[in-house]
């Protein structure tokens, strides 16, 4: 009897621990933006205004570079942002912005920034 009981316990415990664990992996995914839609650039930028010139991404799997670059006429090759990617912003000068409701503290010149949330 209590050798079952001991089973039973042990058995209890095992199933509860698989239960937190995948509780905290679903947390985790939907953190680092598990199921996020990507933002368009366009939207994304917009709160900068005129003080924003370009961004860039490196995209590991092309091994190239993604661009905007609005003020110069081209048809860029970066049009979303993806939450849990870096990306390199150029600003003319400083700024303190709210970008799709995180704040962020741009110097003039370049910003490596992570993009942490869709709008």
């Amino acid at each position: 009897m209590a050798k079952s009981l001991f089973v039973a316990i042990v058995a209890i415990l095992a199933i509860l621990i698989v239960v937190v664990s995948l509780s905290f992996h679903e947390k985790d995914t939907a953190q680092a933006g598990g199921g996020d839609t990507p933002t368009s650039i366009w939207v994304a930028v917009a709160p900068l205004e005129d003080n924003f010139t370009r961004a860039f991404r490196y995209e590991g799997r092309t091994k190239g570079w993604l661009w905007f670059a609005p003020k110069y006429g081209e048809i860029p090759s970066l049009r979303q942002l993806e939450v849990g990617k870096a990306y390199w912003f150029h600003v003319n000068q400083d700024q303190v912005v709210s970008l799709c409701g995180t704040q962020y503290n741009l110097e003039a010149g370049w910003n490596n920034i992570g993009w942490v949330k869709s709008c």
